[in-house]
């Protein structure tokens, strides 16, 4: 389980430190400067409630399997897209897009959108493929347990097999995937894999908010009608493996993300009202944060954890330093466990994740 780690409270204090000290623009008249607007500076805190869409829960198909004193959880079975119900507010977190038919995504989205995995794998001639849970009729057997639900799955194309464990604990849910239960099949090398990845994804529906991103000390990513990023964020926890790194013969005209050094992310929607904390634990060093801003791919702004079970490296065949890419042999082994820690009203806010080492557990 989860360790605690005495200096949480530090890094949620450098995360947001002083943080409803506003800087006053020097411009008369102006107001606040476009440059004051940017991340780099603490915004006021929002003192209306953000209107948030009413979701029922049973919806789409979706049925209840688990309920806590503090939440509901329910699945959709042939995807195994999740609903969570926050008791306290009545709010539903979804996992996709179900029902939503008028969502600005083509096929290939909609189904990671829609499926609560979605790998990378090699095919046999060594080509990367994508397969989403709903892609190719997977095969799913699903059993409920007394906290939630297992399930076990075989990709339709790639034939990789592997189990799903999901479990309420109070007011978290553990997502788990055994490393015992991963079979990759003669036809297919795992290379990633993407757990509910658009889990509190946001589009014009939710019109306040932001996503924690563990960049550094700490960075947030407003919902803004227009997105102020033109490329994803992508940062490995703990930084790059070195022994996969090529060296550079280009300096990049972008800011290189800062090194993480905390298992976490999270989403709030409507400040003071609804977030979540995902916090990795098995598997963490083989994972990385990813982030999409909405005009990046998609309308929707996004994050999660992505694993990589295969590294690509570039594999020379000369001195002079001519060769080409290739994915490790063997897959590297590890289970994957996180917790998402729901967050109500005053905790799904700047003080509230200053105020939670909580998060870490015990």
């Amino acid at each position: 389980m989860f360790k605690k780690i005495a200096c949480a409270s530090i890094v949620f204090g450098l995360i947001f430190s002083d943080g409803h000290e506003l800087v006053k623009a020097e411009e008369s008249g102006t107001g606040v400067t476009p440059w004051q607007r940017s991340n780099q500076f603490t915004h006021p805190t929002v003192t209306e409630q953000a209107q948030l869409p009413k979701i029922d829960p049973t919806d789409n198909g979706f049925e209840q399997v688990a309920e806590s004193d503090e939440l509901i959880l329910y699945v959709e079975p042939e995807s195994l897209g999740i609903h969570i119900e926050a008791k306290q507010t009545g709010y539903v977190w979804r996992s996709g897009v179900h029902g939503q038919e008028d969502v600005n995504l083509n096929e290939t989205w909609r189904d990671m959108a829609n499926s609560a995995i979605t790998i990378e794998y090699l095919d046999q001639r060594n080509n990367l493929q994508t397969e989403s849970l709903v892609t190719h009729n997977s095969d799913l057997l699903l059993e409920q347990t007394d906290n939630g639900f297992e399930a076990f799955i075989e990709f339709g194309r790639s034939g990789i097999k592997l189990t799903l464990e999901v479990e309420l604990d109070e007011d978290r849910l553990r997502l788990m995937i055994p490393e015992e239960s991963i079979d990759e099949q003669e036809r297919a090398k795992l290379v990633s894999l993407r757990l509910y990845p658009f889990l509190g994804a946001a589009d014009k529906e939710i019109e306040e908010g932001y996503l924690f991103l563990p960049d550094g000390s700490g960075a947030l990513i407003r919902f803004e009608e227009e997105a102020r990023a033109a490329t994803p964020y992508r940062a490995p926890i703990y930084g790059n493996d070195a022994a996969f790194e090529r060296n550079p013969t280009s300096t990049s005209q972008l800011n290189e993300p800062l090194a993480i050094s905390y298992p976490v992310y999270g989403i709030v929607h409507g400040e003071g009202q609804n977030g979540f904390a995902a916090i990795l634990d098995d598997g963490k060093h083989h994972a990385e944060v990813i982030a999409y801003p909405k005009g990046v791919s998609t309308d929707f702004y996004w994050t999660t954890a992505s694993y990589t079970f295969r590294h690509e490296y570039y594999q020379p065949t000369s001195r002079s330093g001519e060769g080409f890419n290739t994915y490790q042999p063997e897959r590297q082994h590890f289970s994957i466990e996180q917790e998402l820690v729901f967050l109500q009203e005053d905790e799904a806010s700047y003080i509230g994740w200053r105020m939670l080492p909580r998060l870490f557990g015990s």
